[in-house]
């Protein structure tokens, strides 16, 4: 009895035993370390980013900084705004604005982002501006409490320490005065 070689996917089934398998494996192999490699060029190349507390030079004459908006009376119950300016360079970017606020006393934290994996940042002075809305429920003298990184590099995350801080006052009028 004469055996009929027949064709699968250019590949002769029966004329040389394994062969298919020999091409699926290969095949696959291929295919699992494009795959490997494509995941890890995205985690070579994209960029890490980190969340940081914001860097202010308030007592450095070379920068012109804008000091923080903090009004000096406000009414018990009524929000009001602060705005609070961080700065960078082209690694930066601004983030949000976090506020706790117990009795008569507020802590205002600005959060910008920095690009931890570029090394070509250009080193112009970006500002951020922050504001966020603030509301004591209590008349009297309130404080704002304004808390920042003052040295950090422009390029390493872990110098944002929040090692700044300005002590703002306000005074707080019972409401219907």
């Amino acid at each position: 009895m004469k055996r009929d070689h027949f064709v699968v996917g250019g590949w002769s089934v029966g004329g040389r035993p394994n062969g298919a398998r020999r091409a699926l494996r290969g095949v696959v192999g291929s295919a699992v370390l494009v795959v490997a490699v494509a995941l890890l060029g995205c985690e070579l190349f994209e960029p890490s980013e980190y969340r940081v507390i914001g860097k202010a030079k308030l007592d450095d004459p070379r920068y012109d900084w804008p000091l923080p908006e903090i009004p000096e009376t406000a009414t018990a119950g009524v929000p009001f705004e602060i705005t609070v300016t961080t700065g960078g360079n082209s690694c930066y970017r601004g983030g949000e604005t976090g506020l706790v606020v117990k009795g008569r006393s507020a802590v205002v934290i600005p959060y910008d982002y920095i690009d931890g994996g570029r090394s070509g940042c250009f080193a112009d002075l970006i500002f951020f501006e922050h504001t966020v809305p603030v509301v004591f429920e209590e008349p009297g003298t309130a404080e704002i409490l304004f808390r920042y990184t003052t040295e950090a590099s422009w390029h390493r995350p872990e110098d944002h320490t929040g090692d700044g801080l300005r002590v703002y006052t306000v005074e707080v009028a019972a409401a219907g005065n």
